[in-house]
């Protein structure tokens, strides 16, 4: 019998995050998703231990959380609420 490949289950977990993702509100669990996507890829290339692993899945996970999200929610969000303050202001005008 075969073991599985370390790299398949960090794919499998970083899919389940991103689908996680889109019913839970918050926008965090994408960039657990990405780390894990990340792990997946370095373990796939690299046979690294498990706690080597483990380690760049935290590691991969906040940089991006701490780095990316403040961009990635001004980009797509941010707009939204200019848009819905635009309407407002547009009615309080009439």
């Amino acid at each position: 019998m075969e073991t599985v490949e370390p790299a398949l289950y960090w794919l499998i977990i970083g899919v389940m995050l991103f689908f996680l993702e889109m019913a839970l509100p918050g926008f965090i669990l994408f960039f657990f998703g990405l780390g894990a996507m990340i792990t997946a890829l370095v373990a796939w290339v690299l046979p690294i231990a498990i706690s080597w692993q483990l380690a760049l899945f935290i590691v991969t996970s906040l940089l991006s959380l701490f780095t990316l999200r403040g961009m990635i929610q001004k980009r797509f969000f941010d707009s939204e609420t200019e848009e819905e303050n635009d309407d407002v202001d547009v009615a309080t005008a009439t």
